[in-house]
């Protein structure tokens, strides 16, 4: 999922695991533990378009990688307080600075949100992120960076227990999404993805964090600061129950339809669309054609719209092309191809589907596309594009029609 519910999902593991005794720094460490995983998205500066597209969710999201790296991070931590590094001006100026641009990164991912649906900055959301910030900061600079720091003493164990939750949880919530998930690498690259949360939900990070929230705030000594950690994570076990839930009713409504259509497929998947997870896109694989549709869970009738969209797949002139061959794994086979300028083509990531109640012959339609440009006898890779400058303030209001079920 994004970067800010793996950060709140990590405080959560580590204030349960250690806070009643070191307090928020339980909730510090295991923020940070949630955020590495995703670093290897910076790995895809040094890589080509298709290497970075391969690498990321990989060998950082493995549950290998769970298990060893927390060896690293306990060692650092038990090293850091043990010998009381902590204290030293220079370390908690350090630590100060990368807790406030820890926090604007936070900030930035919230308004990000109101300017991607609405083409335009939301005030409210900037000044409540705004004050928060230079809340947290002057507690960070006249609490932290300008105070005597306590000692810390915590077990080794204890601090790789804290570390090993906060991380293996990442690539846990990860498979849940569409995405996928490199869960066994590296012995295998197969990628994990029970599609039953979308990649982004508010509906699911929000309360999480506003509980969090609120338990920082009460000393490591409060009961209540524990019971607000067990809610917020409660608030999202039962959440995450609601969504599988509705994917085993989607999935029914979705057979239903194919088979009153008297649709023969071979095998189909359907998964929530972006930030909801009441609108739900559907598709079936067909011998030529790919079946595809939306249902919301507030359509007045349990009936899937099922549209056709051409596979197009002899297009592909190298289908053993490397690069072919990882979108043909990263899309799990859900894709088509549209033929662009000259020997420029257009392949499609249908997991994702097209705009919602638009066409699908245009390069425009597709909300994850990529495009493959010849080489010789091979294909280049340009960088992965979205729809197209302007498209999606249209895109965003049809969505949430949608998913009023209008």
């Amino acid at each position: 999922m994004d970067s800010l519910t793996q950060i709140v999902l990590g405080a959560s593991m580590g204030e349960a695991v250690a806070g009643r005794k070191i307090g928020n720094r339980a909730m510090l460490w295991g923020a940070v533990a949630g955020t590495v995983p995703d670093l290897d998205v910076f790995g895809g500066i040094f890589m080509t378009p298709e290497d970075a597209l391969a690498f990321h969710r990989g060998i950082s999201h493995s549950l290998l990688f769970a298990v060893l790296m927390p060896l690293l991070l306990a060692w650092y931590t038990s090293w850091l307080y043990d010998h009381q590094h902590h204290k030293k001006p220079v370390v908690k100026w350090i630590t100060a600075i990368a807790g406030i641009l820890f926090l604007g990164f936070c900030a930035f991912i919230l308004n990000v949100i109101p300017v991607a649906v609405n083409q335009k900055i939301s005030y409210i959301m900037l000044g409540v992120t705004l004050v928060a910030v230079l809340y947290f900061a002057y507690r960070l600079i006249v609490k932290f960076a300008r105070q005597e720091q306590d000692s810390v003493e915590m077990p080794y164990w204890r601090w790789y227990l804290l570390f090993f939750v906060a991380i293996v949880t990442h690539p846990i919530l990860d498979s849940c999404t569409g995405y996928g998930t490199q869960l066994f690498q590296p012995f295998s690259d197969y990628r994990v993805a029970w599609n039953n949360i979308s990649v982004a939900d508010p509906a699911y990070t929000g309360p999480f964090l506003l509980l969090l929230i609120i338990a920082a705030t009460r000393k490591k000594s409060n009961p209540w600061r524990s019971i607000l950690n067990y809610a917020a994570f409660g608030w999202s076990m039962i959440y995450m129950a609601w969504t599988v839930r509705n994917k085993i009713l989607v999935d029914r409504i979705f057979e239903e339809s194919l088979k009153t259509e008297q649709v023969e497929y071979s095998r189909y998947m359907t998964t929530p669309s972006i930030l909801n997870n009441i609108l739900w896109h559907c598709i079936a694989e067909g011998d030529k054609v790919y079946y595809d549709g939306y249902y919301s869970l507030l359509d007045k009738n349990p009936v899937v719209q099922i549209s056709e969209i051409e596979k197009n797949h002899d297009l592909i002139k190298y289908p053993d092309d490397r690069r072919m061959e990882i979108i043909r794994w990263f899309s799990d086979g859900y894709y088509n191809v549209i033929p662009l300028n000259g020997d420029t083509l257009q392949v499609n990531d249908l997991r994702y589907g097209a705009q919602i109640g638009g066409e699908t012959t245009k390069p425009s339609d597709y909300i994850f596309p990529f495009q493959l440009s010849t080489e010789g006898t091979r294909y280049h890779m340009q960088d992965q594009s979205g729809p197209p400058e302007g498209s999606m303030k249209d895109f965003w209001m049809i969505l949430w029609n949608r998913v009023a079920g209008i």
